[in-house]
């Protein structure tokens, strides 16, 4: 009998372990970099980077920033998706909703010497922080990652 409520208690343990990691926000980062704006829009013929931001957990949560990892070596980290159609901080996300963040790309590849196979997007949420790569892929892109002496 007691081994019925060993095991029992065990496999309780395991379900509230796991129960409580999937009911949490969870948010996954897409990016789309090359989009040209269709004809009557506010951004004119400029190329975009979308990001689309999508709340893929059980919980509501908010973006409370969204912005671009910038190179090794540069004054600043990062530049911050500051559009004032898309990025009225914070964004309110519940469950299975998504919001499109946009960001001229024209602009990033000029002024900061960005190019899309280097894009790494950061989203700071309420809970804690998303990224659009891993952490291996986000160190190489950005030229954090030094291998050898």
């Amino acid at each position: 009998m007691s081994e019925w409520g060993l095991l029992s208690f065990v496999l309780n343990v395991i379900w509230k372990l796991f129960g409580g990691r999937s009911d949490r926000p969870r948010l996954r980062v897409t990016i789309q970099p090359g989009m040209r704006a269709s004809s009557p829009s506010p951004y004119g013929s400029m190329r975009l980077l979308n990001v689309i931001v999508a709340n893929v957990g059980r919980r509501p949560t908010s973006v409370t920033h969204v912005s671009v990892l910038r190179p090794r070596g540069a004054d600043t980290n990062y530049v911050l998706f500051a559009d004032p159609l898309t990025a009225t901080y914070p964004v309110e996300l519940n469950e299975n909703q998504r919001h499109l963040f946009v960001m001229n790309e024209d602009k990033l590849k000029k002024e900061y010497h960005l190019t899309p196979d280097r894009y790494v997007v950061k989203v700071d949420a309420v809970d804690r922080t998303y990224w659009s790569h891993g952490w291996l892929m986000r160190r190489w892109k950005s030229g954090r990652l030094r291998i050898g002496g």
